[in-house]
């Protein structure tokens, strides 16, 4: 997994266009990461712990890292 792609605060739209770069328009693609966030149980509990604002427009370093963690890396190898 590679962080340093993601340094600092990441917007969500950001990190949800890494996901899905053939995505139709940027909400589409942070729907689409929404989506997945909520199907993974242990991510959503993982992100509670972190008082994740799911209307908010930044992910911490936190969050990102454990969006990562759960769902894989966005560009691999």
């Amino acid at each position: 997994m590679e962080t340093m792609r993601f340094a600092g605060l990441v917007r969500k739209t950001d990190l949800a266009m890494a996901y899905f770069p053939h995505a139709t328009s940027p909400k589409v693609a942070r729907d689409n990461l929404v989506r997945w966030i909520n199907r993974c149980r242990p991510l959503c509990a993982a992100l509670e712990q972190t008082h994740y604002n799911r209307h908010g427009w930044y992910f911490t370093p936190r969050q990102t890292r454990l969006i990562l963690e759960y769902l894989g890396d966005p560009y691999p190898e």
